[in-house]
């Protein structure tokens, strides 16, 4: 579906109270960097936050050594995931901070120390996962190490914990990794063994691999030419049916491009009647297309200049809403295939013209209004050439 793994980029939750009772018992040299780190964030600072975080745990582990806060500082530090530079850049030290902060689980509560250890397993695994899918200029190759699925499941055995929702994350990374080794029946097997498992959970844990498991079961339906099935999966992430994810989550968004990829391919080859009657909404979002606003001027798009010339056409999904007489406003790029596109895709929907609003039209028939804009470029001998 053209989705690079996405790893969930928390603030990672410290057990550090905010009274100062709390803070006493910290040694000054490691609060201090941690103190400047939560300054960094309300700024937004991404090489404050990084150099704060790695600073308070490698602080934490000279003055306090084995302790609570050292492995929680450790595993603050490897949560930051580089903040969106090279995921390989610091790779092997993330990767110690994490081992490490499972080290010191230990000293969690006996109530908690479980979910702790597990939850930071889980992450170790996903670590090594996400830089096997990433795709770079400079990569160099690293495969995601089995030792780290198998320490999970080993967990999940230490813990009586293989009928929990961690089960069922473990599963969903499995899946993950068959897709990327292309065998994707084994994927899909995962998926579903994961699926069973979400539904029979009795424990309350929320965790984020529930909503990227359609995503990783559409992209194996899809390379097996199941777009139908897969446009499906996509779809259950985009309606975010419990309801426990913002609408601009990276998730929805993501399943959202592969969903409307998939729909154009389908109405292409005259199967969106089929699609549609297995469950493939008509549009996005989710209410009846014939209640959206009717329009009724639109501009076709300047072709760039910089892109007439390639070699490849290309297509850019435009979402915007539409004021009550008829404008178009609030114009966002959803996905595109050249971001050369973006800017004239824009610019040609800005100048549409849709219908005033009726008395009897639903509030929400003119927002989230989405259209792709197609750019097609042909050869010396009109061939239309291929995206």
């Amino acid at each position: 579906m053209g989705y690079i793994f996405t790893v969930l980029v928390s603030t990672a939750l410290l057990t550090f109270s905010t009274s100062l009772t709390a803070f006493a018992k910290i040694p000054t040299e490691v609060l201090a960097p941690y103190k400047a780190y939560t300054a960094a964030k309300e700024k937004g600072d991404d090489k404050a936050i990084y150099d704060n975080a790695k600073k308070a745990w490698e602080t934490a582990e000279k003055v306090m050594g084995d302790s609570k806060t050292t492995g929680d500082l450790a595993n603050n530090f490897a949560e930051l995931f580089a903040l969106g530079t090279n995921p390989y850049k610091n790779y092997k030290l993330r990767r110690k901070a994490r081992e490490r902060s499972i080290e010191l689980a230990i000293f969690y509560p006996e109530d908690e120390k479980s979910i702790v250890e597990i939850d930071r397993r889980l992450k170790l695994a996903e670590m090594s996962l996400s830089l096997r899918a990433f795709k770079g200029n400079n990569r160099t190759e690293v495969s995601a190490k089995n030792s780290d699925f198998d320490a999970v499941e080993r967990a999940l055995k230490k813990y009586d914990m293989l009928d929990s929702t961690f089960a069922g994350d473990l599963y969903v990374l499995k899946s993950r990794l068959y897709n990327l080794r292309k065998m994707y029946n084994k994927s899909i097997e995962y998926a579903d063994r994961a699926e069973r498992v979400y539904e029979s959970a009795t424990d309350d844990q929320f965790t984020h691999y529930p909503y990227v498991l359609p995503l990783y079961k559409g992209d194996s339906l899809k390379a097996l030419n199941k777009p139908v099935q897969a446009a499906l999966e996509y779809q259950t992430v985009m309606q975010n049916l419990k309801g426990k994810l913002p609408a601009d989550h990276p998730f929805i968004a993501s399943a959202f491009k592969s969903w409307m990829k998939l729909r154009s391919s389908l109405e292409d080859a005259g199967r969106l009647k089929e699609a549609e009657k297995a469950g493939l909404c008509e549009c996005w979002p989710y209410e009846d297309y014939k209640s959206k606003v009717t329009p009724l001027k639109r501009t076709p798009p300047k072709m760039p200049g910089g892109f007439a010339s390639g070699k490849k056409s290309g297509h850019v999904v435009v979402m915007f809403d539409v004021d009550n007489d008829g404008k178009p406003f609030n114009i966002r790029k959803v996905s595109s295939t050249s971001s050369k596109l973006d800017k004239a895709a824009m610019k040609s929907v800005k100048d549409w013209e849709f219908s005033k609003r009726s008395p009897d039209e639903a509030d929400n028939a003119r927002k989230d209004v989405s259209t792709t804009i197609t750019f097609r470029l042909m050869d010396a001998r009109g061939n239309i050439l291929p995206e």
